[in-house]
């Protein structure tokens, strides 16, 4: 290889420590697939972060509720209740959504990602 050139010298050298130093720590890089999704415990955990989520409404709702007219105080109520809708809501609709996944990843396949091991 001819590194007479500036550049080629400039372009090709970094490129040459490079693969020295991947030759010496060679990274795994495997695929995995997530064949199979737990319903019940993904569901669980869905239900905690929609319910966490919901305190955003309540945050909205408490002052709807002390400050506001007949109208506003029902919703404030109403707003106040959405951590435990959001929670019913997000539990259906993701174990739905699991069980979705679960039927079509046994004919497809799941979802691949690349993990490499970091030192």
């Amino acid at each position: 290889m001819d590194l007479s050139h500036p550049l080629a010298a400039a372009y090709l050298l970094p490129l040459r420590e490079e693969s020295r130093n991947n030759a010496r720590n060679p990274q795994k890089i495997m695929k995995k697939q997530i064949s199979r999704l737990s319903i019940l415990q993904s569901s669980k955990i869905v239900v905690a972060l929609y319910f966490l989520m919901g305190f955003i409404y309540t945050l909205i709702g408490i002052p709807m509720m002390i400050f506001g007219g007949k109208a506003f105080q029902i919703m404030g109520i109403i707003y106040c209740a959405m951590p435990f809708v959001l929670a019913i809501f997000g539990f259906i609709f993701f174990a739905l959504f699991a069980w979705i996944y679960n039927v079509l990843a046994g004919f497809l396949g799941g979802i691949e990602f690349e993990v490499k091991d970091v030192e």
